[in-house]
Parts: structure tokens; C-alpha cells; sequence
């Protein structure tokens, strides 16, 4: 939100070419590169009355450079601020839905021109922040899904793998924190680890002290933590040698504000970009 409100910009990953891609009325929020990378996807709102969480949004998708900007399809309950899409191939895109109330959120798949709004993954209860990883064989795409789910009642939020779409290969592999404890799951460039916050340590209702930064494999096995880093909202970079991440300005606490941050995997040289 360097420009006042929440926008889209792109950077090199050593901080160099900054560059503002939309300029919108309100929000354009939680982007996402197409696995090519040729576009972006992304999520807008155009009205106060309705902004935050939980709210009526549009899904758009943009050239890398900010061009030909074009809307895919309206969707409700998104969450404006927070990463609930995720490319299928590079001519799909699979989004949150809650248009059915609390508890019934799940996925839903569209082409990027519009057409073929289907069902793709539906939990039984809810389903936050999905990334895929699409694979092929013979031509045909299909892939694993990781995912946030939030149990029933105790608002237990853990992470999950789905393996194209069958039900019976749903593994949950952590499930921890009392509100938002696992989050962001995103999966490695060669899809054999996932990287996650653990924004709450303490099961409390209140921020734990330490928003960590989380890398496993696939099968839940061999979680080890970034070590020195006081992050969020984290991804591979570089090959998988590094992360890009939120953290405070002045590394250590968010009343300094926030920065975007590059790591080597091992935490060291962590470097803040912007």
C-alpha cells in the first residue's frame, strides 16, 4: 500500500525495478503469477461499502507488465486480503468461494476468459489460501493441492495435501494453533516441500511472539524452522535456495512496520528489499 492504498507492484528479487502495475478506485489485492509467467492474476474491489473480508470481489488477470487488464469473474466471500487464488495451468485459475456463508468455503476453477466456472475442491468445512502444483502425463494436467483447513468449532487451522482431486488421498499435516496458528502453505519450484507461517505459537486469541517461518516435505515429515527470522506470508525464491517473506522494517518488531524481506533458506543474509 506504498501509494495509500493496497496495489500491485512488481520488483527484481534484489530490490531493483520497482514498478507500480494498477492504479486502481480501491483495492487490488493477493497476486499470483501465472506458471509461465506471462500474467497475473489478482483480486479488486471497487466499493467501500463492501471492502474486507468476506466481501464481494472480482477476479482480474493482467500481462507481467501490467497490461491488457481483464476481469474473469465475480466472486464472493475471497477475503481481499489475504492469497485465496492459485493458477491451475496457465490458462485456469482456481479461487475461494464462501458465497454459501461461514463453514462452506471451497474451490472453484475458471478459465481465464471467463468461461467453464466449475466446482474443484470441496472440504467439509473450510478451505483458505490454496496453492497448486500442476504436473503432467501424457498431456494431461493434474497436480497436488495444499491448503489451509479450519476444523469445525475449535477454529483449528492446519494444512493439507490433496492429490488431483481424490478425496481419499487427503492428508491434513499439521494442525495446530487455536485461530490462525499454519498458514500461506506454499509449495517448492520441484514440488517436493512446503513452506508455511506459524503466525500463532502460544493457541492463544493474541499474535505469538515469534511468526515463523515453517519448511517440510510433502508428507509432513522433517519440519524444521527458518532459524533468526520473524516472518510471514512467505514463499520460495531463487531456485528454492531462498525466501521472500513480510517482516517488520526493523527485523525483529512489527511497531517498526512492515518490509519485504529475501533470505537464504539457512536464514542467513537476510537482506530487506522494500
Amino acid at each position: 500500500d506504498m501509494s495509500g492504498k493496497p496495489e500491485i507492484w512488481v520488483m527484481n528479487d534484489d530490490g531493483t525495478g520497482l514498478e507500480q502495475l494498477t492504479n486502481e478506485a480501491l483495492y487490488s489485492v493477493g497476486p499470483r503469477w501465472s506458471p509461465d509467467g506471462t500474467k497475473i492474476a489478482y483480486l479488486y474491489q471497487d466499493s467501500l461499502s463492501t471492502a474486507g473480508a468476506g466481501f464481494p470481489a472480482e477476479l482480474w488477470v493482467m500481462n507481467a507488465d501490467g497490461t491488457n487488464k481483464q476481469k474473469v469473474w465475480d466472486v464472493w466471500g475471497i477475503g481481499w486480503s489475504e492469497a485465496q487464488i492459485t493458477w491451475f495451468d496457465n490458462d485456469e485459475i482456481i479461487y475461494r468461494d464462501a458465497s454459501g456463508g461461514v463453514g462452506t468455503d471451497y474451490l472453484r476453477i475458471v478459465k481465464i476468459d471467463g468461461t467453464n466456472d466449475r466446482t474443484f475442491w470441496d472440504d467439509d468445512y473450510c478451505v483458505h489460501h490454496p496453492d497448486f502444483y500442476p504436473q503432467s502425463d501424457g498431456g494431461i494436467i493434474w497436480g497436488k493441492l495444499v491448503y489451509n483447513w479450519y476444523a469445525g468449532g475449535g477454529h483449528h487451522l492446519g494444512i493439507c495435501v490433496v492429490i488431483d482431486g481424490d478425496p481419499n488421498s487427503k492428508v491434513c499435516l499439521t494442525e495446530e494453533g487455536w485461530y490462525l496458528g499454519h498458514g500461506f502453505p506454499r509449495w517448492s519450484s520441484d514440488g517436493t516441500k512446503i513452506l508455511y507461517t506459524d503466525i500463532y505459537d502460544d493457541r492463544g486469541t493474541e499474535p505469538g511472539p515469534y511468526d515463523k517461518i515453517i519448511i517440510m516435505n510433502e508428507d509432513g515429515s522433517g519440519k524444521t524452522e527458518v532459524p533468526g527470522i520473524v516472518g510471514r506470508k512467505a514463499d520460495f525464491a531463487q531456485n528454492d535456495e531462498k525466501i521472500v517473506y513480510v517482516g517488520p522494517v526493523d527485523g525483529t518488531d512489527w511497531s517498526s512496520g512492515s518490509a519485504i524481506w529475501i533470505v537464504n533458506i539457512d536464514g542467513t543474509n537476510p537482506v530487506r528489499l522494500i
